[in-house]
């Protein structure tokens, strides 16, 4: 009997590392921001942050900011304990908007999963593992990334790639800042994010593997504080200059891009560029201006691949053109279901 007991406690142990496995919340801390936070004890000196209760399904109080500590106390056995596990399904319901993981996290068991409400998430320079490689799933409301991580695998011992697999067929990651402590870009890693517009590449970055930018065909704006030369229109370096519109030498230089509910554009030696639609109705008509920094863009172009892989945008079938259209580049309808289209006369393209 004690020795059945004794295997119970061990195997109950050992299925927290199991994702899919749901299990209560073994205590709670606040944290130095006011918010309850909820975790599973992995051993005297090491926890999990996970969810309240048994179900994911019924817990919703992760909101807006979230700042995990590296270390939380235990009042119920007075034990200070280091997070360096995300438990599996931890913010599947949650509607954190910002994510920042705590220095000292090593190991993500699972993707993080959540709700359309998570914006950006902080990685930090400890992590080594996610159990099944993919960092989100079914995420696409996720637009910037701050990856800091320096050795990682997935449990195969394989490297963990952003691909369009690690996101979604569609994702909305806009932006990736590579932190202060990564050295190197590998191979793959950022392979066909096609939403991605703009990269940091920090000043110890030595090295961009084979293909790590391949097929980001909107990574547009590059701010290197490396010493790698990369040159607007190079298929060097992991393609990551190949389809750059600017590279920006300071951090401190201004974004090209501006974000609307249903457009995305950039201006560029004061040209204003529409690039991609990410509204939701099949009869589209364009807006008459765009208004940036309190100043009022009343003509503009419209980029290739404009209505080609946003969210819905291959479902829009009738488009009309305003007259503050100047340019409408050749490939801007290339495999679209545009069947109808109404074009000003003074229309260059």
């Amino acid at each position: 009997m004690k020795r059945r007991l004794l295997l119970l406690l061990w195997a109950l142990g050992t299925m927290l590392l199991v994702p899919g496995w749901v299990r209560a919340h073994d205590f709670e801390a606040i944290n130095s921001y006011g918010d309850t936070l909820y975790y599973n004890v992995l051993t005297d000196t090491t926890c999990a942050l996970t969810y309240k209760g048994t179900s994911y399904y019924s817990f919703d109080e992760y909101r807006d900011t979230l700042i995990v500590p590296p270390s939380v106390l235990n009042e119920e056995d007075g034990l200070m304990r280091q997070v360096t596990h995300l438990a599996y399904n931890a913010f599947r319901q949650s509607s954190v908007r910002h994510l920042v993981l705590p220095e000292g996290l090593t190991t993500i068991n699972g993707a993080i999963v959540g709700t359309d409400s998570l914006r950006y998430i902080y990685v930090p320079s400890t992590l080594t593992t996610i159990q099944d490689g993919y960092l989100t799933s079914n995420l696409t409301s996720l637009e910037v990334l701050e990856w800091n991580a320096k050795q990682f695998t997935n449990t195969t011992g394989k490297s963990l790639f952003l691909n369009t697999s690690t996101f979604s067929s569609y994702n909305g990651l806009r932006k990736i800042i590579f932190g202060p402590d990564v050295e190197m870009i590998p191979a793959n890693f950022c392979r066909s994010l096609s939403s991605l517009h703009t990269v940091v590449i920090p000043s110890n970055v030595s090295a961009i593997g084979t293909s790590a930018f391949y097929e980001c065909d909107c990574l547009y704006e590059i701010y290197n504080q490396s010493m790698i030369p990369l040159e607007i229109g190079s298929s060097n370096y992991g393609n990551v200059s190949l389809n750059a519109k600017i590279i920006h030498s300071s951090l401190d230089e201004p974004s090209i891009f501006s974000y609307f509910p249903e457009w995305h554009v950039y201006l560029l030696n004061e040209e204003l560029h529409v690039f991609r639609y990410m509204g939701t109705s099949y009869e589209v008509n364009m807006p008459s201006s765009f208004l940036i920094n309190n100043r009022e863009y009343k003509r503009y172009s419209i980029d290739g691949g404009t209505f080609y892989g946003g969210p819905t945008s291959e479902s829009v079938t009738s488009l009309t053109l305003s007259d503050s259209v100047a340019v409408l580049y050749d490939d801007a309808l290339s495999n679209t279901r545009i069947t109808s289209i109404i074009i000003p006369r003074a229309l260059q393209r």
